[in-house]
């Protein structure tokens, strides 16, 4: 920004000064506002752009694929004529697992067993281990998925235990803050504020703040397509830590942080993602966003199977 003395009709300078946006300036406003409605360029612009993808557990989960027990049953060889069984609908009035609802579960064979994108086969020895006897006993079972089988119950509650302590690996979360965390309230904003909060924590390694600064970032620029309005406590976080980010395009991230101040009301108000528009124009953002929820469905499920 530079400021000009303005010259009026007989020649004497003019007591006022008038703002003006050079050509260069304009350009940079332009290219600011190009990439942030590119959710890739955003996150390469802040350092962002991490492989916490390609780091498990969240390298082995996939959107929408959270019946937990098919990515044990998974590890192991399993025919045809067994999985069949654990698809089907309950043919009586038999009781599910506690927590669980009635409601068939699975897909299809070829999109089960040929599709490794929807159930990545997961290589871990103690999940294996902790595994085996639960899915060799499902392998007799001649029954719906989550109907009770009263020999395999403390198989199952040993297995769902493993693939918690797995999805959670190094991060520090006892009882009490898995209750506080996943189960005291159940909007996934709240869900996902706590983990950013967390994810600076020294006690808490195993949580990548980068990876939670993307994810809530994501949410406050573009929102999802089943969601219109953010909590403004969301976009308060957001910006406190992006302040904390280093070696990252500032004017970038003061747009950024601008604009969601005025969204919000300087954090008073919820307020819909400025850059909603854009939502499907940028699929490669959604795995980014949605593989949090499952793994945060994951959590909670083999939580409650565990205990």
């Amino acid at each position: 920004m530079h400021i000009e003395l303005t010259i009026d009709w007989n020649g004497k300078t003019k007591k006022e000064f008038k703002e003006i946006l050079s050509e260069k300036e304009v350009g940079n406003s332009l290219l600011a506002e190009k990439t942030i409605e590119n959710p890739n360029a955003v996150l390469k612009a802040l350092g962002l752009n991490t492989n916490f993808l390609d780091n498990e557990p969240f390298s082995n989960l996939r959107t929408n694929s959270d019946i937990w027990e098919f990515y044990l049953i998974k590890m192991f060889k399993i025919k045809e004529d067994e999985y069949k069984y654990w698809i089907k609908d309950f043919s009586d009035k038999s009781l599910a697992y506690r927590h669980c609802s009635r409601r068939r579960v699975g897909n299809s064979w070829n999109q089960f067993n040929d599709n490794d994108v929807k159930y990545p086969t997961i290589d871990n020895n103690d999940l294996i281990k902790a595994s085996e006897k639960f899915v060799g006993r499902l392998q007799q079972f001649k029954g719906p998925l989550r109907k009770v089988d009263k020999k395999n119950t403390i198989n199952r509650k040993r297995a769902a235990k493993a693939f918690n302590s797995y999805l959670l690996k190094s991060m520090d979360f006892r009882t009490k803050a898995i209750n506080d965390i996943f189960f005291s309230n159940k909007n996934e904003d709240f869900i996902l504020m706590e983990l950013l909060k967390r994810s600076y924590w020294n006690k808490n390694p195993g949580l990548d703040s980068n990876h939670m600064l993307a994810i809530c970032l994501m949410l406050c620029l573009y929102g999802h397509q089943k969601q219109s309005y953010i909590s403004q406590q969301m976009a308060k976080i957001v910006c406190q830590k992006l302040n904390l980010l280093k070696n990252c395009d500032n004017e970038i991230r003061e747009k950024i942080i601008k604009n969601l101040k005025d969204r919000t009301s300087y954090f008073k108000k919820p307020f819909i993602p400025p850059y909603k528009y854009v939502y499907t124009k940028y699929r490669d953002r959604i795995n980014i966003f949605f593989r949090i929820k499952t793994w945060i469905r994951l959590v909670k499920t083999t939580y409650l199977a565990s205990v």
